[in-house]
């Protein structure tokens, strides 16, 4: 097994035992499973929005430049290796571009209809 395999699959473990705590982090207020008063459910959408979802999007991303940057290291200039590095940081721009749109647009929508 090459260095590359090995470091992808150590970062990839890495992200799998973290993502339990990351999702913990998710504190609402009050007692033991409820919700605060008057939680509707585009409210509720939102905490989980805010809460949840942006903060693992964001560490993932990062975990993955990290890694697209590792991958640029250890091509040490061969131009196979550095067109897939290249490739790998294209479309990763490419999906935090879609996923910070997709982010806004229901920010968007939810200030438009006052929810």
């Amino acid at each position: 097994m090459n260095i590359q395999k090995k470091l992808v699959t150590l970062v990839s473990s890495g992200v799998l035992l973290a993502l339990p705590l990351i999702s913990s982090a998710l504190v609402v207020p009050g007692q033991p499973g409820t919700l605060p008063a008057g939680t509707t459910v585009s409210g509720l959408t939102v905490i989980i929005f805010d809460n949840f979802f942006w903060p693992v999007f964001i560490t993932v991303a990062i975990i993955y430049m990290v890694i697209v940057g590792l991958l640029f290291l250890l091509a040490q200039g061969e131009p196979e290796k550095v067109q897939t590095a290249r490739m790998a940081l294209i479309w990763g721009a490419a999906g935090f571009a879609v996923i910070a749109i997709s982010f806004s647009i229901i920010r968007i929508v939810a200030t438009a209809f006052g929810i």
